[in-house]
């Protein structure tokens, strides 16, 4: 979720259960080598608030970008949209991965018919990224925090692999979509893609590194987070740009990946993975929570299909085998399949639920089941949930 996402590390980020399901109040997390003081709520408030309605059936594409966009996108005092990330009313949080979540719906949106004239909220929420680069780069600055006066209190300059790879995708397809800014998008997808190669890429391991707030000199240069191995996207970028290191990049990092599944019987992989050593291994930034299968490589089954990469597909039906065998879909585990997040998770359901569709004719019965799971899916508004529930959605219609 952004290098700074240390989840449920309490002195990173308030780990939230609301209505059930598994959520990161987004205003605390780690920069450089240290952890940033949480804004959030405690576990225990959260835990206190999580008695809420059902929501009784899935909603609709259309019903959830609607109901997404009303409750998320906020206007900045110059008038730019961002994602608000937060999900606590004292506080509104823009981070790049929100942003980058934010430009890619609003062009699938426009792409899959649900808001076909969007150009302006596109155009808006690619302004407020230009206005939130990163120390003289095209990367975007992680993290920005208004007050309840719409006030810039908080600005983290460093940035977030995750956010500067969706940012940049969907700057690519809004090229083709928005006819009249394709030069403008174009060009700054290319100007994205260059400084992500230059500040988050560790070439002699052919890994990105989680931000470029990472030097040479430290552990972190060796470690990446697993649901920044997206395969789609390196495909893309390797025909966008002509160059051949999206293609190194994309071959590095699946098949590390599948190594570390290859290591239990469970086939999980961590949220952030060591590759110091040979053989890839969990690893640990900001707390041991990054060892585990949690608030990061939940992303996973999602982000590494739509691909004919057989690495990539080795991984997603490792982890659909254990999931085939799990009563619940519960928050986090760690690799040998122990449960460390003993709560259901509505985002778990929605990812597995993405995976087991695309897989359907080997995970039918998951797939039915998880989707039994999300006709009670609580109405709470939670940033993660409801952001990558719609992605799945939107990527499936």
């Amino acid at each position: 979720m952004g290098q700074h996402h240390v989840i449920f590390g309490i002195s990173a980020a308030a780990a939230c259960i609301i209505g059930g399901g598994l959520a990161l109040v987004v205003s605390g997390g780690m920069t450089h080598h240290q952890q940033q003081q949480t804004d959030s709520a405690t576990m225990s408030s959260a835990a206190s608030s999580t008695s809420t309605k059902q929501v009784g059936a899935i909603l609709s594409a259309k019903a959830q970008y609607d109901r997404w966009q009303k409750h998320y996108l906020l206007k900045d005092q110059a008038q730019h949209l961002y994602v608000n990330s937060s999900d606590t009313s004292d506080s509104r949080t823009a981070i790049s991965e929100a942003q980058g979540y934010g430009l890619y719906i609003t062009v699938l949106a426009a792409q899959k018919g649900i808001d076909k004239n969007n150009e302006a909220q596109f155009e808006s929420l690619y302004q407020y990224y230009l206005a939130h680069r990163s120390k003289k780069s095209q990367l975007m600055a992680w993290h920005q925090k208004y007050n309840t006066n719409n006030e810039l209190v908080e600005h983290d300059e460093s940035s977030a692999t995750d956010g500067d790879l969706y940012i940049a995708y969907a700057l690519i397809l809004a090229a083709n979509q928005y006819p009249d800014k394709r030069e403008t998008y174009t060009k700054q997808a290319r100007a994205i893609l260059s400084d992500i190669l230059k500040y988050n890429y560790n070439d002699d391991k052919q890994i990105l590194t989680t931000g470029n707030w990472v030097t040479k000199d430290s552990d972190a240069y060796q470690i990446f987070r697993s649901s920044d191995v997206i395969p789609m996207f390196f495909e893309k970028f390797a025909s966008f740009t002509q160059d051949n290191r999206w293609e190194d990049i994309n071959a590095s990092m699946t098949s590390k990946l599948k190594a570390l599944s290859q290591q239990n019987d469970t086939g999980l992989v961590s949220d952030m993975v060591s590759v110091k050593d040979t053989t890839p291994a969990p690893a640990k930034i900001g707390s041991d929570d990054d060892m585990l299968y949690g608030y990061n490589a939940i992303r996973v089954p999602m982000v590494l299909l739509d691909t004919s990469d057989n690495d990539a597909s080795y991984v997603v039906n490792r982890i659909l085998e254990f999931f085939d065998s799990q009563k619940d879909m519960l928050a986090t585990y760690a690799l040998d399949g122990r449960v460390t997040g003993n709560y259901h998770s509505d985002l778990q359901a929605e990812m597995i639920n993405y995976a087991a569709k695309r897989q359907s004719r080997q995970y039918n019965k998951l797939y039915q089941r998880t989707t039994e799971m999300l006709k009670s899916k609580t109405s709470n508004y939670n940033y993660y949930t409801d952001t990558l529930g719609l992605i799945a959605t939107l990527q499936n219609k």
